[in-house]
């Protein structure tokens, strides 16, 4: 981000573009190194793979090029033929099954080009879906997390390990993007999400589990099938290149329908998420029904924003009502009773969080060694942290120390309470509380600098719904309590980062209190 302005790749805002100030365009290249690393020291290198990941420096090298000077889309397009025919032709990424005919075999000369065009399409509906902070990113990346539980549950460890590195490396980017962004990911980045997404279905369907329907693909990527479709038959309508940039893409239409940034976003997660749970519960279903569900789910979308529009519909109770509760709030918080209130669910956290720490490192049943050196590199990590504050690398070395801390206490009281074991209810019942005081504190308080954003709800519903899923041959009871402990004290630590000092100090000292624990047990 810091050298975006010495390599050319600046966003500057136009008409088209929400934002009002130039915004670093290099989320694609940190997406595909923090991908692409893993990917070659832990995955199994097949031909599709490697071609894949060659194919992708392709489109980095033409990203960039478009990034940093509006590249004309026919060389645009170059880049992609060339990647798409090396993943074809050197990778055997191939459509060879023919929907409603199990038996047949799709010949070369006619799977071939049904392939490229389905790869183009696909990285070119990415590309365009582009269009708010978090939204492509976000969208790819609940596709990419079923993909994860089908390849797991069908044994490819390659296209597995594959889509988690992209699923990660989304993941670290929205960190960043989610509104309001600080970076984009630019073509560089769209690009290498919509490929990589379109070959791995493909891989999925036609090599991991060839028992999923052929049509798979329709629901895990059909919103940014039916969303680049319809604008396109829109501008040839209107006499306009189908190419030609406008305001016509699903989140567009949201914004002008009423709904702010932020809404609209959480608009497209939820109908993208009921669109993977389609394919998830469809995945072994006849090809006629999942033809018919992609059909009435295209046939729904399009009549609710034609009979939006045609009857001028504008979600402004939503803002009129939010804004009467902020109001009441405001009042409410002037009035000493309240403020009352409101502070017992600050101090619940505040204490609850450390204790939970070190209750879990002292009774834990077992600590091993290689986790007690964890934990005492964590330990120096958080004292120079310390000592250098307020910097900002300070600041993201107590984060990093505070999560596995976070990690530790939620693997520990999940699969080795010790002597904790017959307080597990409460101790569930404990975490809830934190729950409903984290609410409390971000919705009442007003003294916390934490701001929920679309990731938070994507990260929330990958925790609550990926560990529950059937199938995917994990112990998912207890890896699903583990993820919610886990995510539970890293948004409590959050919320209390930004309440000050003296909040943040009992937060340290509890941590610290937990790692020197666990490393002393681990080690000695």
């Amino acid at each position: 981000m810091r050298l975006a302005p010495q390599l050319g790749l600046l966003d500057a805002p136009n008409e088209r573009k929400v934002h009002a100030t130039p915004i670093p365009r290099v989320g694609g290249l940190a997406m595909v190194i923090a991908a692409a690393l893993p990917i070659l020291v832990w995955a199994p290198l097949r031909a599709e793979l490697s071609a894949m990941l060659f194919a992708v420096l392709v489109l980095v090298a033409f990203g960039v090029w478009d990034d940093r000077g509006d590249l004309d889309y026919r060389l645009k397009f170059l880049g992609q033929i060339i990647a798409t025919c090396i993943a074809i032709v050197f990778g055997g990424v191939l459509i060879t099954r023919v929907p409603f005919f199990p038996d047949l075999t799709m010949p070369f000369w006619l799977g071939a080009p049904l392939t490229f065009f389905f790869v183009v399409g696909i990285t070119n509906a990415i590309n365009l879906s582009d269009g708010l902070d978090g939204l492509a990113g976000g969208t790819t990346l609940l596709i990419l997390g079923v993909i994860v539980a089908l390849a797991l549950a069908a044994g490819d460890e390659a296209l597995t390990i594959s889509a988690v590195a992209i699923f990660g490396s989304i993941l670290g980017f929205l960190r960043y993007n989610s509104y309001p962004a600080r970076v984009f990911m630019g073509d560089t980045g769209s690009q290498f999400l919509g490929f990589s997404a379109s070959v791995m279905c493909i891989v999925l369907v036609e090599r991991s589990n060839t028992a999923l329907s052929p049509l798979l693909p329709l629901l895990l990527l059909g919103l940014p099938i039916l969303d680049t479709l319809s604008v396109m038959v829109q501008r040839i309508r209107e006499g306009r290149s189908p190419f030609q940039p406008d305001k016509n893409h699903m989140h567009h239409k949201l914004m002008q329908l009423g709904f702010n940034h932020f809404e609209a976003v959480v608009v497209v997660y939820g109908v993208q998420t009921t669109l993977i749970a389609l394919a998830f519960v469809l995945r072994y279903e006849p090809d006629a029904v999942v033809l018919l569900v992609c059909s009435i789910f295209a046939l729904v979308m399009l009549l609710a924003f034609q009979f939006a529009f045609s009857r001028d519909l504008q979600v402004v109770v939503r803002s009129d009502v939010l804004k009467a509760v902020d109001g009441r709030l405001r009042l409410w918080r002037k009035r000493q009773w309240l403020n009352l209130v409101t502070r017992i669910p600050r101090v619940f956290v505040t204490f609850a969080l450390p204790c939970a720490f070190i209750l879990a490192a002292v009774a834990a049943s077992s600590v091993t060694w290689d986790l007690g050196i964890l934990a005492g590199l964590m330990l120096c990590i958080l004292a120079l942290g310390t000592w250098f504050e307020p910097r900002y690398w300070a600041e993201m070395l107590q984060r990093l120390s505070l999560y596995v801390a976070a990690a530790t206490a939620a693997y520990a009281l999940e699969l080795h309470p010790g002597w904790l074991k017959g307080l597990l209810l409460p101790i569930d019942a404990v975490f809830v509380f934190i729950v409903v005081g984290c609410i409390g504190m971000v919705r009442f308080s007003g003294r916390t600098s934490f701001r929920a954003s679309p990731m938070d709800l994507l990260v929330v519903l990958l925790v609550l719904l990926i560990p529950s899923l059937p199938d995917m041959g994990l112990p998912s009871k207890q890896v699903g309590a583990i993820a919610f402990k886990f995510t539970v004290l890293c948004y409590a630590a959050e919320i209390l980062l930004g309440r000050g000092r003296g909040t943040r100090v009992v937060l340290w000292v509890g941590a610290a209190v937990s790692l020197t624990v666990v490393c002393v047990r681990g080690l000695f």
